[in-house]
């Protein structure tokens, strides 16, 4: 079996606990891109580590971190960039690599953007993205997709959160806040993408709209997640067949004082006229299309506030 190298064992020793700027953890990110095996790296706790415009690229088959409590200062990435890219890509895809959960876990950090944009054109997908997921198509020998585990995590200031495009699925996310985006969570309409995507506990909170799910095969869970102060609570518009999202033990306070208090009927039927949202024509509190496309909730609370 495949063991480390030398370089990667003293890496692994002497980063330990000691990536505090971008510098050793673009070093951590480069060596483990290529690693033969997985690796795991700790962060110094509270340090502010500082993005580039470009932002970084992490390979969730070799790279695991707790940052502990560090600030990613993600304050120069605008325009359409991304903070965060995630790719998988093991140097050995077979048997359980090519199919199982991504063992490798990054967790415990913050993640903070430039700020919503409202000139940004959302609707056409563009805007800045906190964490971006991006698998790749490979129709000889396999699509390298996307399983990400990420937790105890805070997303702020992007135009969009947490996106998922191509080839990313059997995502688990645990205990995340979505902080002051526009839109929260984006399922792109993709490829090979969005099945079973889980988010265990954690808010959603001061975003315009929480959900946006646009890819004919959606199908998103959330578990005893909170959804505070926003606008919308999802818009489902698959781009074939159906998209689905399911709420279960989830406490949703929106449409509240802090954005505006709107009608009852307004916030069942919508007008199709709200510019505060980022679809001005999808506008209602919860807008679905697609035959077999539904929105559901079990137990938890609706506080239309």
């Amino acid at each position: 079996s495949a063991t480390y190298t030398g370089s990667e064992l003293s890496a692994l020793v002497s980063w330990d606990g000691n990536i505090s700027d971008y510098a050793t953890l673009a070093a951590a990110l480069a060596l483990s891109a290529t690693a033969t095996r997985p690796m795991h790296f700790t962060a110094t706790p509270g340090s502010t580590i500082v993005l580039p415009a470009a932002g970084i690229t992490i390979n969730t088959a070799t790279f695991s971190c707790n940052f502990r409590g560090a600030i990613l200062d993600a304050s120069a990435v605008t325009g359409n960039n991304k903070a965060i890219t995630l790719t998988y890509e093991p140097s050995d895809f077979s048997n359980w690599r090519k199919y199982g959960q991504s063992p490798m876990v990054i967790e415990r950090f913050a993640l903070v953007g430039p700020g919503k944009n409202a000139s940004a054109n959302v609707d056409a997908g563009n805007g800045t993205h906190g964490i971006y997921t991006q698998g790749r198509i490979e129709p000889v020998l396999g699509n390298r997709a996307v399983r990400p585990a990420v937790k105890n995590f805070v997303i702020a200031g992007f135009d969009h959160g947490w996106t998922c495009s191509d080839v990313s699925f059997l995502g688990q996310i645990e205990n995340p806040t979505i902080y002051e985006c526009r839109v929260g969570w984006r399922q792109l309409a993709a490829t090979d993408s969005g099945e079973n995507y889980r988010i265990f506990g954690g808010i959603t909170q001061r975003c315009e709209l929480g959900w946006l799910l646009e890819d004919g095969s959606s199908e998103w869970f959330v578990y005893g997640h909170s959804v505070d102060y926003g606008m919308q609570l999802a818009v489902l518009r698959p781009s074939a067949s159906w998209a689905r999202l399911g709420f279960t033990d989830c406490h949703i306070e929106t449409r509240g004082k802090q954005l505006g208090s709107d009608p009852g009927y307004y916030v069942s039927q919508g007008t199709g006229q709200d510019t505060r949202v980022p679809i001005t024509l999808r506008d209602s509190f919860v807008d679905v299309d697609g035959t077999g496309s539904l929105v559901y909730f079990h137990g938890g609370l609706i506080d239309l506030n």
